[in-house]
């Protein structure tokens, strides 16, 4: 940590390490001579090699001060074993002739304070100072620079330092796990083309952008890093997580005038070799536009592509916009296998390679120390009522027909189609769902971190059916939470405007919302870790639906040891007698219930919730995954 007031050498030093990596990794470390010039050679070889990480800390309210104390921690095998204060010259006349005072303390009872004191200091949390990454700081132009033998300083944004925009950095409390370094490896072995298999919540974005950072010191610069998401709030969060890496990336989402101008000064001053690092980030749906697409033909640089949830890309939309010319690409998902679209999954994996590296729930949950916290599941029953049941008989029946005359679900013409979504709505839709809801999460009534699922059907809420007066049951969900339990709900939909998600998920993180309740806008992506308890109303019939929910369930946070998960499983009414009808409702629902019950710490007794049911109806067997999948 030091102030931002640098000497002309060594900001020379740094500015090597951040746009020139490359040449400084080929190089052994330096040899120590005794020589002015030798310090920066160590400065900058260091900087390159993530061996050493520098922060500026600036006084908040009077910048004509700086930062000078002098203090540090020396650790050995993860331990404070010494600290030191006090002013003593980094140099040979300091060290070998003059006069010198600092302190020295290996204490054991002493040493948390310095390292309480460092910690504050990198972190951010000093009272008086403001602290900036190397990277940020010289891209904000608050590095000052001066001449040796100056007495005044000139700022560094006003020389050639100037066009120094964004690098490819390692943060520095960055710590990859294991299995992350074992997946880069991987991708560089298949000549930086493939697949990330991770489990939602195991770091896929960090794991990519230190893929990132590697290619960068493999190849240099110029190179341009184009990242594609599904939604925009994923842009968002992509743009947040790239930054802590040191790229300043042009967010390409919503109108071209936002965006398109930027994007194609940045491109022609990297295919000039006036800039080292040119990152994009896009929605998919910008991304499949015209004003997207000729942007990245005009791309004359080593091209990354990264791309998130990439079982979207093989909707022919997506797929048909895959620049060929980019040869270096990365698909990340939990689940790349497209449900029920063999030609879709066979289009993913042309473009981007097989799997590289895959880590499942099962390793994550495993792992040393766990990347996924664990689980309880409890399947709520939710019985259908007369009415329903005879709505969902029927639908069933005409469904069949209409399958009778050929192609998968898929492929069914659109009064077919629309007869899978209005029974699909009628299951997410049960009435006694209300009911059970209320009585499941009475419990957490005075606690915070809640996320309520729900389907995207109506909810008849007259007294007279004929009114046809109709609410959404994300509507319902929140009206019965907030004004019948008294607690904070907020529904968080595609509807929400970004301003208000962003408000809305800050309030939840810090509980002051403990509710959420969605429909598909958490699916895929949005990090919120604070999540302990998941209510799941309705659900797909595709897994990756539900097993992105797990895992959005599951991710890691201070103090939260387990999750727990409230399936509602929709069963035929009490004492009905079992048809085929009933036998298929069920085992739908069991194929998301047996993903569930293989992971969770409480199996036996979720087990156990179930089998009555599945005893009345002969579906015993549907606990068992067998080899075909059923």
């Amino acid at each position: 940590m030091c102030s931002p007031l640098l000497g002309r050498p060594d900001l020379e030093a740094i500015i090597q390490a951040l746009e020139k990596p490359k040449t400084l990794l080929e190089q052994p470390v330096p040899t120590i001579a005794r020589n002015k010039a030798f310090g920066q050679k160590l400065l900058a070889w260091g900087l390159a090699n993530s061996q050493i990480h520098i922060q500026l800390a600036r006084v908040t309210d009077n910048h004509n001060a700086i930062y000078h104390e002098k203090f540090g921690v020396g650790f050995l095998a993860g331990r404070p074993q010494i600290a030191f204060s006090g002013s003593v010259n980094e140099t040979y006349g300091g060290y070998s002739e003059n006069f010198e005072l600092a302190h020295v303390d290996t204490q054991q009872e002493n040493l948390p304070a310095f390292v309480k004191r460092f910690a504050a200091l990198w972190s951010d949390n000093t009272q008086g100072l403001d602290v900036f990454a190397l990277h940020k700081a010289l891209a904000l132009g608050l590095v000052e620079t001066k001449d040796e033998g100056s007495d005044s300083a000139t700022s560094a944004k006003d020389s050639r330092y100037s066009r120094f925009a964004e690098v490819v950095v390692k943060p520095a409390s960055l710590k990859l796990r294991d299995y992350q370094k074992e997946a880069i490896a991987r991708w560089f072995d298949a000549g930086g083309i493939g697949i990330y298999e991770m489990a939602t919540g195991t770091g896929k974005t960090i794991t990519s952008l230190a893929t990132a950072l590697r290619l960068y010191k493999h190849l240099g610069g110029p190179l341009a890093i184009v990242v594609v998401a599904p939604y925009l709030v994923l842009v968002d969060q992509w743009a947040e997580t790239m930054a802590w890496f040191g790229l300043q990336p042009i967010k390409c989402s919503g109108g071209r005038d936002n965006w398109e101008s930027d994007a194609h000064n940045t491109i022609r001053l990297a295919n000039r070799d006036l800039r080292q690092v040119v990152s994009l980030v896009a929605s998919n749906a910008t991304f499949a536009s015209d004003a997207m697409q000729t942007l990245i033909k005009r791309l004359e640089v080593p091209t990354l592509i990264i791309a998130d949830e990439v079982h979207n890309f093989g909707a022919d939309n997506l797929s048909l916009a895959l620049p060929e010319r980019v040869s270096m690409r990365l698909g990340l998902s939990a689940t790349p296998e497209r449900f029920r679209d063999e030609r879709g999954s066979t289009s993913i994996r042309n473009y981007f390679g097989d799997t590289v590296f895959e880590f499942s729930m099962r390793d994550a949950m495993e792992a040393s120390p766990p990347a996924l916290v664990s689980y309880d599941y409890h399947p709520v029953k939710v019985a259908l009522d007369s009415q329903e049941y005879e709505r969902y008989a029927d639908l069933s029946a005409r469904i069949a027909r209409a399958m009778s005359f050929g192609g998968e679900e898929n492929s069914l013409p659109e009064p077919a189609k629309k007869l899978l979504i209005a029974r699909a709505r009628l299951i997410a839709g049960a009435s006694q769902k209300l009911e059970l809801l209320k009585r499941s999460i009475e419990p957490y009534r005075s606690k915070p971190y809640s996320l309520v699922y729900c389907g995207d059907g109506r909810l008849d809420t007259s007294e007279d059916n004929e009114t046809e007066a109709f609410a959404r049951q994300i509507d319902e969900v929140v009206r019965m939470l907030s004004h019948d339990m008294g607690m904070n709900a907020a529904s968080y939909t595609s509807r929400t405007s970004k301003s208000d998600r962003e408000a809305l998920l800050s309030e939840f993180r810090e509980g002051r919302i403990q509710v959420l309740v969605a429909i598909r806008c958490l699916d895929e992506g949005v990090d919120i870790p604070e999540i302990r308890r998941a209510f799941v109303l309705a659900s797909s019939t595709n897994p990756r639906q539900f097993i992105q929910r797990r895992g959005r369930v599951l991710r890691t946070a201070p103090g939260k040891e387990k999750a727990e998960i409230f399936d509602f499983f929709v069963v035929p009414p009490e004492g009905h007698k079992a048809t085929e009808t009933d036998r298929n409702l069920v085992k739908r629902e069991m194929s998301r219930a047996r993903e569930f019950l293989k992971l969770a710490s409480n199996e036996t007794e979720a087990r156990h919730e179930l089998w009555n049911v599945l005893e009345r109806l002969h579906l015993l067997d549907t606990l068992v995954e067998r080899d075909d999948g059923r």
